[in-house]
């Protein structure tokens, strides 16, 4: 299933999903432009069939924590226009940043998948765009990966 959406390039995308088991592939979120059916999105999220959350850019497949089945999760994506890349919080739990997007050079999103790969039945409510969220990350220079692309700071 998916929607087309205004193009747009939103900094905070939050939603919550419910997976309804954790030995099957299921609750899809996949994000992109509208090359999304053939490129899979900058975006990629799922509830994995190995019990864990799981992120997937191109050649690599992140794994972001357990989950239960039949629990709600709120799920949130701090987006990195500029670098590519973004960060991804679980229940308020940052799980991992940096993350580049899946698919290179996607300059909006303008289209939203939600899918089970499995026969399966899984839930997804509220998601919502936004701008600029208070920063989850305090400080990130990038420079252990040889870029200078990330920089954030906050002050109290």
């Amino acid at each position: 299933m998916w929607t087309p959406l205004t193009p747009a390039q939103p900094t905070g995308v939050s939603l919550w999903v419910r997976p309804g088991s954790t030995a099957l592939n299921d609750t899809y979120v996949v994000l992109g432009d509208d090359d999304t059916t053939t490129t899979n999105g900058a975006i990629f999220f799922y509830a994995h069939d190995s019990g864990n959350f799981a992120a997937s850019t191109v050649g690599h497949l992140l794994n972001l924590g357990p989950y239960t089945s039949n629990t709600w999760y709120d799920v949130h994506f701090t987006v990195d226009w500029a670098c590519e890349m973004f960060d991804i919080s679980i229940d308020g739990d940052l799980k991992m940043v940096n993350i580049p997007f899946r698919t290179a050079g996607t300059e909006h999103f303008s289209q939203l998948h939600v899918f089970n790969q499995d026969v399966s039945t899984a839930w997804w409510d509220q998601i919502v765009f936004s701008g600029p969220p208070a920063s989850m990350l305090i400080f990130s220079d990038d420079f252990e990966r040889d870029s200078t692309c990330r920089w954030n700071s906050t002050s109290p």
